[in-house]
């Protein structure tokens, strides 16, 4: 079991290079970010766009181009058609977003004829490190499924679930949050994360799923009790399963900017690995979020 991020990086080092193609890298961060994980030994990239501007950028950081395939388009929106052609070819085995704005990006990606993926399978994952507990913890979903419905609350742990089983956690434990740690038919999470929770107790999610809980009852055996609640989960949460995106995204950034925590991510649900490039992510992050995709995919 990982139960830090550099036991992730360290165990996919040891996994085989990835071709990764990148559309349209021209900023110092994206730039940055493939200079890193080639140096880690996690990619062979492949840089679609502007081949003089690539160069003339490579070289104003100091960075070697004659490691990089660097293949000439001068058009960003064609570079971004290149790039998942060449994985449709097989000639590559994941994609870095770049700097491609992440609407076109994703509507690229999810586009029924050309794409690679469906938007209705996909979730994002965030990761943090604990280290009062020696543990990594997953949040889900942070980006993608606006306000989940149940049928898509189950394909979000789903991917959640798959990613925590990467990390080397056979049967993670899940929090499904909501407001209350009481069932409260005036909530739909409540009775959302009641159904999840007997879905578990019969096998048909693999995983330990208790909720609701309340962000207190979750973190905590001693305020669960406290509460009079009564949790397998409560202490020792792998996953939480946030409600909705409002309250997803702002716990990651309130963690991130307020709480300085590093942090990570994985857009789960495509058989082709999709690293995005969030902006409250460091170039750090995103060097994890290229080691996680490592460990998913081999």
């Amino acid at each position: 079991m990982m139960r830090n991020f550099n036991d992730v990086l360290a165990e996919a080092r040891k996994r085989k290079k990835n071709i990764m193609v990148i559309p349209d890298p021209r900023s110092t961060r994206v730039l940055t970010t493939i200079d890193k994980a080639s140096k880690s030994g996690l990619i062979s990239p492949v840089l679609v766009g502007n081949g003089s501007l690539i160069r003339e950028n490579l070289a104003a950081l100091k960075i070697a181009t004659e490691k990089y395939k660097i293949i000439d388009e001068q058009d960003s929106s064609r570079a971004l058609a290149k790039s998942i052609n060449l994985l449709h070819k097989n000639e590559a085995g994941m994609i870095f977003q770049g700097d491609i704005d992440i609407k076109e990006f994703m509507k690229a990606v999810t586009d029924n004829d050309g794409g690679i993926t469906e938007t209705e399978s996909l979730s994002y994952v965030s990761l943090f490190e604990l280290p009062s507990q020696d543990r990594i913890t997953l949040l889900t979903d942070t980006y993608i499924q606006e306000f989940p419905d149940l049928r898509q609350k189950v394909k979000i742990l789903t991917n959640a679930i798959s990613l925590a089983n990467s990390l080397g956690i056979e049967k993670p434990k899940v929090a499904a949050l909501s407001l209350v740690e009481l069932v409260n038919p005036a909530f739909t999470s409540t009775l959302d994360a009641a159904v999840l929770s007997k879905m578990s107790e019969r096998r048909q999610i693999n995983a330990i799923i208790d909720g609701p809980l309340d962000i207190d009852c979750a973190s905590s055996l001693e305020r669960a009790r406290r509460k009079g609640v009564d949790s397998p989960v409560s202490g020792e949460v792998d996953i939480y399963l946030l409600p909705d995106i409002e309250s997803g995204y702002s716990v990651v950034e309130i963690m991130v900017f307020l709480g300085k925590a590093m942090t990570a991510g994985a857009l789960m649900g495509s058989n082709i690995p999709i690293i995005l490039n969030l902006k409250f992510e460091t170039t750090d992050s995103i060097l994890l979020d290229i080691a996680l995709a490592t460990l998913r995919y081999q």
